[in-house]
């Protein structure tokens, strides 16, 4: 694949298929988008392991792009703390550990809980329909998907929620903690039974937003991130 030269628009089509890739967008903006997305799917993939050492000039090779976008994906996935920056050191894929797990989801449990909430009273025609294919695509999946699948069935699932909560602020956050828990999923999948469950619950939260049951919502979006720690720790 080639270098792209320029900053305008850069179709999706020009990606490999990301599972982090913010479902919904058809696009990214520039090359400093791509090389963070690009950047992102390998450090939340553990293609980059943890604690490994990032090489700039390594990545400007593989990813054929230049040193400013480079260096500008780093930056911004630094200040999401997926990398960390050691003086004289160099930069690292950050570690993951359980303190880790726990101040993920302490934020998540309220912050995704609220997101359902609001979502319930907020659904508009076009999130109805996006709710309905998605219920549709989760039931067809539920006894066949493989694991990286019914992940980014989650990921859809979550990114369509924290859109329809209809709030920019809660949704940059929730983006941003969502990843660090997608990256926690990859770190024990290889060990994780019945990962096929969670459909079910997506399936039951999906409906209850759907049908403007806002309290249920919440309680069932918190259960489902509660019941996503307990299985991490489990096999941590």
């Amino acid at each position: 694949m080639g270098a792209v030269t320029s900053h305008s628009k850069v179709g999706r089509r020009d990606l490999p298929d990301l599972v982090t890739f913010e479902p919904g967008s058809d696009y990214v903006n520039s090359l400093s988008d791509r090389a963070y997305y690009l950047l992102r799917e390998r450090i939340v993939t553990l293609d980059i392991a943890p604690g490994a050492t990032i090489d700039e000039r390594a990545l400007q090779n593989e990813l054929e792009l230049g040193r400013t976008p480079i260096r500008e994906a780093l930056h911004r996935l630094a200040r999401e703390k997926l990398i960390v920056v050691a003086p004289y050191r160099g930069m690292f894929a950050s570690s993951i550990d359980l303190a880790d797990l726990r101040a993920v989801n302490e934020v998540r449990v309220e912050l995704e809980g609220h997101a359902a909430f609001l979502a319930s009273g907020r659904v508009e025609d076009k999130d109805a329909g996006e709710i309905e294919n998605l219920i549709s695509a989760l039931n067809a999946r539920r006894e066949c998907a493989a694991a990286r699948e019914l992940m980014q069935l989650d990921h859809q699932t979550h990114a369509l929620i924290h859109r329809a909560a209809r709030n920019a602020y809660l949704l940059s956050t929730l983006r941003e903690y969502y990843i660090h828990s997608l990256r926690m999923w990859f770190l024990v999948l290889d060990r994780m039974r019945h990962i096929e469950d969670a459909v079910s619950e997506h399936v039951e939260l999906l409906i209850a937003i759907h049908d403007g049951q806002a309290r249920l919502a919440r309680r069932l979006m918190r259960a489902h991130v509660a019941d996503f720690e307990k299985r991490l720790r489990a096999v941590m």
